[in-house]
């Protein structure tokens, strides 16, 4: 027993020294980017990568932690929530809002109304859809993500049917709006994001326990006390509500959270929840913050960012798919 206990310890004090090496990382990646050859128009550049670098931290740590999550109740580690077609609800909403406002020569509304309508519908929409489906199906999570992608691929077909009517600065909005993007972040969107996210992340430390036991399985998480359909809804409801702000904010990043998860269970080989939650998170802050360095700071913006992530985070996916397939 006592040599489990010193085993254990030194378990700790190695995920802690990891833990520390990504936060120094972290930090110097968002220096790097901040003061990166500022020495003219500190007042002005200053201020807006600093508006950025908040953007980048906020879906960083987002998409990580919904990925997490997500894969914790599916216990899949290939899954990501925009499987569920987040994508398609935030390009159909985007699709409306422009057809609409251009149909009745409206002027377009202010980018904090349009956030917070995108927000609201598709928290909405895919809250409803995972409490619905899990009741109607005994948490049936394969059926689940079946429904998501059936709902996705009609979405994505209607939103193709809108898009034949539009006249060609119609389409190019729509394309310029799903397309990711970190150069323009809107600063009150920014704050309002900012407030939900960090109300999510708290209650999922302090949820943090409980989900370990859920990654255990079903069966035992129940032998263990533990309301099990409670704890996943809970961690449903926050994975929408993670990847909906990351979505409304700047745009879909279909891979990013697969990308970051894969990377940090790869350096940190712990299934420990409180250390796999904040090591994604670091790693989601590193990757995105270092990624946009590099290519803005140090190869003048040769791509932009969101392309390399999917073709990435795509070749990522197809790879996993072929290890699996071979064991």
């Amino acid at each position: 027993m006592r040599k489990i206990k010193e085993m254990a310890h030194h378990n700790h004090i190695v995920l802690n020294k990891q833990l520390l090496f990504l936060f120094f990382v972290a930090l110097g990646v968002v220096l790097f980017f901040l003061f990166y050859r500022l020495d003219t128009a500190i007042s002005i550049i200053l201020p807006l990568r600093m508006n950025r670098v908040i953007a980048l931290i906020l879906v960083g740590v987002n998409l990580s932690l919904s990925t997490i999550l997500f894969q914790g109740v599916t216990h899949n580690n290939i899954l990501t929530p925009n499987i569920m077609g987040f994508e398609a609800i935030y390009s159909l909403i985007v699709t409306i809002i422009i057809l609409m406002f251009s149909k009745f020569n409206m002027p377009q509304p202010d980018r904090l109304i349009v956030f917070i309508i995108q927000l609201i519908i598709m928290v909405l929409v895919s809250v409803n859809l995972f409490i619905y489906i899990f009741k109607k199906t005994d948490n049936n999570l394969f059926l689940l993500l079946l429904t998501g992608l059936v709902i996705g691929t009609l979405l994505r077909s209607f939103n193709s049917m809108l898009t034949t009517v539009m006249d060609p600065d119609q389409f190019m909005a729509v394309q310029d709006a799903k397309t990711a993007s970190f150069n323009l972040i809107d600063k009150q969107s920014l704050i309002l994001t900012a407030i939900i996210s960090v109300i999510s992340w708290i209650s999922i430390f302090f949820k943090r326990h409980d989900l370990d036991i859920v990654s255990l399985g079903e069966e035992q998480a129940i032998n263990l006390g533990l309301n099990y359909q409670q704890i996943v809804r809970f961690s449903l409801i926050n994975t929408a509500v993670l990847v909906a702000c990351s979505t409304a904010l700047v745009g879909p990043l279909t891979f990013f959270g697969l990308l970051s998860a894969q990377i940090t269970a790869y350096y940190l080989k712990s299934n420990i929840f409180k250390y796999y939650l904040l090591a994604s998170s670091l790693m989601g802050i590193i990757l995105l913050i270092g990624g946009q360095s590099i290519l803005e700071h140090l190869l003048n913006q040769a791509t932009i960012l969101p392309v390399v992530i999917e073709i990435v985070g795509g070749c990522l996916l197809l790879w996993l798919i072929k290890k699996g397939v071979k064991k």
